[in-house]
């Protein structure tokens, strides 16, 4: 395996796991972000007897403000094609997206997650999003012209998966990197394809920080998620 490939592994707390098969999380952690902070989400499933793993890719290989969603994209993809009777998604959980994001909350997205001085991190971030928004408009060409859905998009890559698990979609009105009308938008276009849709749509929080803001709702939120979906896949079921 790749030497650049790093991932942490965190174990459940209680001896014995709750079904017979032992669920498995996969957190991806967003664009920017730093293993002490996705950390902070691992506990939350170590206490529900879970093993997770966490990883977080290169800034160079994501989309700014959707880089979770992005990974997750394209590892559902690669092991629905290599691994399709041994990888089964049962459950997903979005924090802070997919989002169509707006220019705005491009910059400001790529701005956090660049180094370097201010100068050096705003012309990054410029030609980031020069550069989305000339694939953005040859993306919405290819559409056009040959009638097709254009899968290279995220947002139609993911409203498109066939994978038709209940998903969670944890979001703010206050969010300034991604929209939340356009995470309601997308929660929207799952359920009409027959998805298990819920919604929790918080007031207050930043983009990514609703465990911070409410810890208590968003954690009572994550937990019935958990244990509705170890009952789907408990035996006898």
């Amino acid at each position: 395996m790749d030497d650049d490939f790093e991932y942490y592994i965190t174990f459940p707390v209680i001896a014995e796991p709750v079904v017979n098969k032992e669920p498995v999380i996969i957190l991806f952690g967003w664009a920017g972000c730093v293993d002490r902070y996705l950390a902070k989400y691992s506990e939350i499933y170590q206490k529900k007897g879970c093993t997770s793993i966490r990883y977080i890719t290169s800034p160079n290989v994501v989309s700014p403000s959707n880089g979770g969603a992005t990974v997750y994209r394209y590892v559902s993809e690669m092991m629905r094609k290599k691994h399709p009777n041994d990888f089964k998604i049962k459950g997903c959980i979005f924090d802070s997206c997919p989002a169509k994001v707006r220019p705005s909350g491009f910059l400001r997205a790529t701005l956090a997650m660049t180094d370097g001085s201010l100068i050096k991190r705003y012309m990054i971030a410029f030609v980031a999003l020069i550069r989305a928004m000339i694939l953005g408009v040859y993306s919405a060409m290819l559409s056009f012209f040959t009638g097709k859905i254009n899968y290279y998009l995220l947002w139609n890559a993911l409203v498109e998966e066939p994978n038709i698990c209940p998903q969670l979609f944890l979001f703010s009105k206050a969010d300034n990197v991604c929209c939340w009308d356009t995470i309601q938008e997308f929660a929207d276009c799952r359920e009409k394809k027959g998805v298990d849709v819920k919604v929790v749509l918080f007031e207050e929080s930043d983009h990514v920080k609703h465990l911070v803001t409410y810890r208590e709702e968003y954690l009572n939120h994550v937990y019935s998620f958990i244990d509705e979906n170890m009952d789907r896949i408990a035996p006898g079921n």
